[in-house]
């Protein structure tokens, strides 16, 4: 499922750093960053909030793993386009996440990347 211009994306990662950079990159690949989340547990609340076309969700966070916080944002969210992001090269845990209800699982060095040919495909 490609991602369209101007999708309204919610990031969720415990790591600010991740997160500001998202917030500077989104804007300049068309994507609209909406909300932003630093737990898993967090993250069920500001998707039911904001209902964004995507939801970038790190897997290793505090309180509610990004395993469970994509099986609880799949169920309230079932339209929202879930892309996990990691930055362990554990496959696993990607397989986990995608059984989950994510599309795919992104490494966060080929984020970029990854974002600019999902988006080709939906142009």
């Amino acid at each position: 499922m490609p991602l369209q211009r101007n999708a309204r994306v919610v990031v969720v990662d415990d790591d600010a750093f991740f997160v500001e950079a998202m917030l500077v990159l989104l804007p300049s690949l068309g994507l609209a960053p909406v909300a932003c989340a630093l737990d898993g547990a967090e993250a069920v609340a500001v998707v039911r909030d904001h209902d964004p076309d995507v939801v970038l969700v790190d897997l290793e966070m505090p309180r509610l793993d990004g395993v469970e916080a994509i099986k609880e944002i799949r169920r309230t969210s079932p339209n929202a386009i879930i892309l996990a992001v990691t930055g362990l090269a554990e496959p696993q845990s990607a397989a986990d996440a995608v059984a989950a209800g994510a599309l795919v699982c992104l490494s966060k060095t080929e984020v970029r990347e990854r974002l600019e040919a999902l988006i080709g495909q939906g142009s």
